[in-house]
């Protein structure tokens, strides 16, 4: 298989289970997009290498996936936590 240069070894895929919007997302008052797109608690470093984002449902199914662009620090570190809250920056996909 040939090696795919838009990814490299320290690449990262992150899942997100948006547990407390998924009422929301079934009732059609959000998309799973506008759901995944919350911050999550995450070291900044780590933020940077993701360039998959997974959002999976309360059952552990997957719901959707976009590709990630980047990341944006959000607001300060969560007490008794040791990464702080980042927000990934997901590929327009128009």
């Amino acid at each position: 298989m040939p090696n795919n240069p838009k990814y490299i070894g320290g690449d990262l895929v992150a899942i997100v289970w948006p547990t407390a919007n998924e009422p929301l997302v079934i009732a059609g008052h959000l998309t799973w997009e506008a759901a995944a797109r919350e911050a999550w608690a995450m070291s900044a470093d780590k933020a940077e290498r993701v360039r998959i984002l997974l959002a999976a449902t309360i059952a552990n199914d997957i719901a959707a996936a976009w590709a990630v662009t980047g990341s944006s620090p959000r607001g300060g570190r969560p007490a008794r936590q040791a990464a702080s809250r980042q927000s990934l920056l997901l590929h327009d996909r128009r």
